[in-house]
């Protein structure tokens, strides 16, 4: 509920009570039935919720509430009739907005409708998404990411190789696309730390990047050869994996950060974050859909990126874990009082 009508309904409110105040000039009997509406307590404001998250489930976001927060839905449906104050993420899923939305919006893969009165006060991204706008009202610019389907298959033996790589590459990258939006949602104040950290210590992050890779490679093999190590392993690879994806959003929103400032723009959270990440994406499936040349570029090409890409991004965010545990461990000592004065002994 905005303010506008909420003041309204205060006064529609306020006006039958302050009609019944005594006055010298005697008046006329009220109807019984009358005093009920001057009874009746004004509106009250709409009741503060938290975040809403929700994995294949549906999440409604009812008339009177208010999120303090972000709504993330993933392969479920979402409703929003109230009001969101932070950003509304739909993944695989349907969206159906009434109210208004302070930050962003982004649908990937999703089925978005609108409301005569939805509103959304950032940007609006949806990509690969069917959508009914409407007369929706935005704040920030809308961009709508048409994937491209229909890529043909090239021929012969490594040319059918290749296509099967080039589809199975599209599904991971669609995959990194999903956590990165994921990471945008729910740990935005990190992903612009790290993009900062890169920007100010590329090459820094590239050694920590390269030395961690040897040592992960060093321990799988160690954990792959004993029966007790192989749960381990699995439980660590995931968790190197959600690093460098992690990493791989501050690295994104920097290389986009960059190219907003080349063209004097300023680009918002998922805007750069989206910038940078279409030409890694680009990069990563492309040379797979062009047989056996293209299987010998796309190699060449993954191995430029795991250096160039993946490394500064697991060096980033092993530096930056670093710097959270060294400022949470730090003791601040009190300080020393003064030595006593020195009292002179008489002879």
């Amino acid at each position: 509920m905005t303010r506008t009508a909420f003041v309204l309904l205060l006064l529609s409110a306020c006006l039958p009570a302050l009609a019944e105040e005594p006055s010298p000039v005697p008046a006329p009997a009220v109807d019984p039935d009358a005093s009920t509406v001057a009874a009746e307590e004004p509106a009250q404001p709409g009741r503060v919720v938290r975040e809403k998250i929700g994995v294949m489930t549906a999440i409604e976001v009812a008339a009177d509430e208010i999120v303090q927060g972000d709504v993330v839905c993933i392969g479920g449906t979402a409703s929003v009739a109230g009001r969101v104050r932070g950003n509304v993420v739909v993944v695989g899923g349907t969206l159906t907005l009434t109210g208004e939305v302070d930050g962003e919006l982004v649908a990937v893969g999703s089925s978005v409708s609108f409301g005569p009165d939805a509103a959304v006060g950032d940007d609006v991204v949806t990509v690969g998404s069917v959508v009914d706008d409407g007369g929706l009202e935005y704040g920030g610019e809308r961009v709508n990411v048409i994937p491209v389907f229909g890529i043909p298959t090239a021929r012969g033996a490594f040319g059918v190789f290749a296509s099967i790589l080039g589809w199975m590459a599209l599904l991971r990258v669609f995959l990194v696309f999903v956590v990165v939006l994921a990471y945008l949602a729910l740990a935005p104040r990190q992903v612009l730390e790290l993009s900062e950290r890169v920007r100010s210590g590329y090459i820094r992050a590239l050694f920590v990047g390269l030395v961690a890779h040897a040592a992960m490679f060093v321990l799988s093999l160690l954990l792959a050869i004993t029966v007790i190590g192989l749960p381990v392993l699995l439980v660590l690879l995931a968790a190197f994996w959600l690093f460098r994806i992690l990493g791989r959003a501050g690295l994104f929103h920097a290389v986009g950060y960059g190219l907003g400032r080349g063209i004097s723009r300023e680009m918002s959270l998922v805007g750069a974050t989206l910038l940078g990440f279409v030409p890694w994406a680009l990069l990563v499936v492309l040379p797979l859909f062009f047989g056996f040349a293209g299987m010998v570029v796309a190699l060449a090409v993954r191995m430029v990126l795991k250096l160039l890409v993946d490394c500064p991004a697991i060096g980033g965010v092993l530096e930056w874990l670093y710097e959270q545990r060294r400022a949470r461990g730090a003791t601040v000592l009190p300080p020393t009082p003064p030595a006593p004065p020195v009292v002179p002994v008489s002879a």
